[in-house]
């Protein structure tokens, strides 16, 4: 059976808003050959100022190394201002709470929010989202985010 990428809805809608107005930076759970053939189609890593795949990192999420790492190649990003959006309370979540950065867990409003990791914001869709073209954030978000696979 052959796999097909579908975007989240709102996913390019998103993008296309906060575009040139966000530093945004890709993190991917995959690596590099796995991601950029099946998203060619889409155009999305254009959207993303910087990108990061597993194979980049010696580590896995939630290791704080990871943001770290970011961090260090990029010094112009402060990290008072650097937001981690994430579905994935055990990895995103709980790295940039490791990290000492502000998360955003995107998940439906029926999810209770955990006592730990705790998220700072807690948001159920991306159109959500539309507060952070105003801001001056550098958002790191992962690629699972904004797509899923269909088998």
């Amino acid at each position: 059976m052959q796999e097909q990428t579908r975007l989240v809805k709102g996913a390019t809608d998103f993008l296309d808003e906060v575009s040139g107005s966000l530093r945004m930076i890709l993190l991917a759970k995959e690596t590099r050959t796995q991601i950029e053939p099946r998203l060619a189609p889409t155009e999305l890593l254009s959207s993303f100022d910087f990108a990061y795949f597993a194979d980049d990192f010696k580590v896995k999420l939630p290791s704080k190394n990871i943001f770290f790492k970011i961090l260090k190649d990029h010094p112009e990003i402060d990290p008072d201002n650097t937001l981690v959006i994430g579905t994935n309370l055990d990895e995103e979540i709980q790295g940039a709470e490791n990290a000492n950065l502000k998360s955003l867990w995107l998940a439906p409003k029926k999810d209770k929010i955990p006592i730990s990791p705790r998220p700072t914001l807690h948001l159920s869709k991306l159109a959500d989202l539309d507060f952070l073209s105003r801001s001056q954030l550098t958002v790191i978000i992962d690629i699972c985010n904004l797509e899923r696979m269909i088998l």
